[in-house]
């Protein structure tokens, strides 16, 4: 998988219009890439030399007009990104600026028949509640 894939599969978490540059953002670390609006948030396993926080969608937009191989470089308070003579840099902030849950433990493979079932009990989740009202609690047998 490319960089323009993972960031694909996971900026559905992003709001649809830019809430403010850091309250849609992209934190980049641990082998993992995350996307959250500050209600929901998507991660994918990836692994990337960097460590950071980037604003949302001027990070997608950017990554979706480059062509692969990408490129990333950060260096002190911005993240660059380049493709052949295309390129952008972003401002980053430190990853313990900001705090909210994510997932603990190693990625695993889906079982089969997981997306079913979530789609199943998800006309039962509210959304527009408190944030732990629109979660699902998954219990392995």
């Amino acid at each position: 998988m490319n960089l323009k894939d993972a960031v694909a599969k996971v900026k559905g978490a992003l709001a649809s219009k830019g809430a403010g540059r850091y309250l849609d953002y992209f934190l980049i670390h641990d082998d993992e890439i995350l996307a959250t609006d500050g209600r929901y948030t998507a991660g994918i396993p990836y692994t990337i030399a960097a460590s950071c926080i980037v604003p949302g969608h001027e990070f997608s937009a950017l990554v979706e007009r480059l062509s692969e191989p990408i490129e990333i470089q950060q260096t002190e308070g911005f993240l660059k990104v380049r493709s052949g003579r295309l390129h952008g840099t972003l401002p980053t902030l430190p990853i313990d600026t900001v705090t909210f849950t994510r997932p603990e433990g190693k990625w695993k493979s889906a079982p089969d028949g997981l997306l079913d079932a979530i789609l199943t009990v998800r006309p039962f989740v509210h959304t527009e509640l408190q944030t732990w009202a629109s979660c699902i609690c998954l219990q392995p047998d």
